[in-house]
């Protein structure tokens, strides 16, 4: 994750963190400072973007990818498979409230 500062008008980036994870054709959903993104391993995982922790991963495994987004504290996400899940974007996991 890179930091970016300005002053007097000129640009500057600095490393803030670094997370090695390997993802997989998924790109990540913001919800209120946390990425939500799936891992190569088919898992989910929760990033705390200030510190680059991972916050949490369930052990449930999905689809191979995920297309997902974001309103409020929900997310949709399609897998590969057609599947549809709507998650509730919690801490310490997260729920699924439904799938079809």
């Amino acid at each position: 994750m890179l930091s970016v500062t300005s002053a007097g008008g000129k640009y500057d980036t600095s490393d803030a963190w670094t997370l090695r994870y390997e993802g997989y054709m998924t790109t990540p959903v913001v919800v209120d400072g946390y990425a939500y993104v799936l891992d190569k391993d088919k898992r989910l995982l929760c990033i705390n973007l200030k510190t680059g922790k991972e916050a949490w991963g369930t052990d449930e495994r999905f689809g191979d990818y995920w297309s997902l987004v974001a309103n409020g504290d929900k997310i949709l996400a399609l897998d590969n498979r057609g599947v549809l899940y709507l998650l509730r974007a919690t801490r310490p996991a997260s729920r699924c409230c439904w799938c079809r």
